[in-house]
């Protein structure tokens, strides 16, 4: 069913997605550095900065890295010492300490916000009865009931659910403000869509438009018949690309819920994205080991990049 939005009109959205030159099929890629540490497939990935990143693996550990030099500044052996290991994680910014701040998320059910300087479990975030599967911070802006910047970590999982957190700050216990029930499968991917809506995807083959502020059902994306594992939001969260495991991406109107076109020059079902040049251009991970640059209107492939071996 299409269910009706909040609004009937969209509220002013900001421009949060990167910005990189319209030349950059006509750029030189290489690797700038390989980084070597976990013993496990890694899983999870986030940059932190321009020159840092922290990886996930399933070998339960967390590893912050310098991306330039391709040194390790900090390893958290056990982050998630259960059989699958780390999930998930993301970057949370702080306005009040000099400290790098990051959660994760794992199949021990759990979400951890971590003080990546200090190596420090500062929060649990407990409630998911199965693995988390992703994670997203959203920072929503002052309204009539607040006067400052409302910091929330939505969590998805393989329990079908997903959790929205209030962790403005970091030493209370962290309480779950809504859970998100709606999809009949577990939960593969979410991404912002705007200021207070996100989107999130499902094994149960459709997409879900989300009110995080309300916790509200805005509209599902449905029609597909094969399960979605990725999403990212394009042009300033009125649309959203997804990919299945059928080597399609599929590019919905948020605010219809129509299908607007279908990319079908995936060589295998897309395992995560990212927009670049303008939302021009998808960057797509591949289940096959590859990674590759299209063109988001015809479909070309700009370039490949093969370099993993698993």
């Amino acid at each position: 069913p299409a269910l009706t939005p909040v609004s009937s009109s969209p509220p002013v959205l900001e421009d949060y997605t990167p910005r990189l030159p319209a030349s950059l099929h006509r750029l030189r890629f290489h690797k700038c550095a390989v980084l070597v540490g976990h013993s496990k497939a890694i899983i999870a990935c986030c940059g932190i900065g321009s020159d840092h990143a922290l990886t996930g693996s399933r070998d339960y550990s967390l590893r912050y890295w310098n991306v330039i030099t391709g040194s390790c500044l900090r390893v958290i052996k056990r982050a998630h010492p259960c059989t699958g290991g780390v999930t998930c994680c993301s970057h949370i910014l702080q306005n009040n300490t000099t400290a790098t701040i990051a959660v994760s998320g794992g199949s021990d059910h759990k979400l951890k916000i971590w003080n990546l300087t200090a190596g420090q479990c500062l929060a649990r975030l407990d409630g998911h009865t199965k693995s988390v599967t992703c994670c997203l911070v959203m920072y929503c802006e002052p309204t009539r009931n607040t006067t400052t910047t409302t910091t929330l970590i939505v969590s998805g999982s393989s329990d079908t659910t997903l959790k929205v957190w209030d962790v403005g700050n970091l030493q209370q216990r962290r309480q779950c403000r809504f859970t998100l029930r709606g999809h009949t499968g577990s939960i593969t991917s979410c991404a912002r869509l705007q200021t207070s809506a996100i989107v999130s995807t499902s094994l149960d083959c459709s997409l879900i438009i989300w009110n995080i502020l309300t916790g509200e059902t805005l509209r599902i994306l449905g029609g597909q018949h094969r399960p979605v594992y990725s999403c990212a939001a394009i042009d300033n969260g009125l649309r959203v690309l997804s990919g299945a495991n059928n080597s399609k991406l599929n590019l919905w109107d948020c605010r219809t819920g129509a299908k607007l076109s279908t990319l079908k020059r995936m060589t295998n079902w897309s395992t995560g994205m990212v927009l670049l040049d303008n939302n021009q251009k998808v960057f797509s991970a591949e289940w096959t080991r590859h990674a590759a640059i299209w063109d988001r209107h015809t479909g070309r492939l700009i370039r490949r990049f093969s370099n993993h071996s698993d």
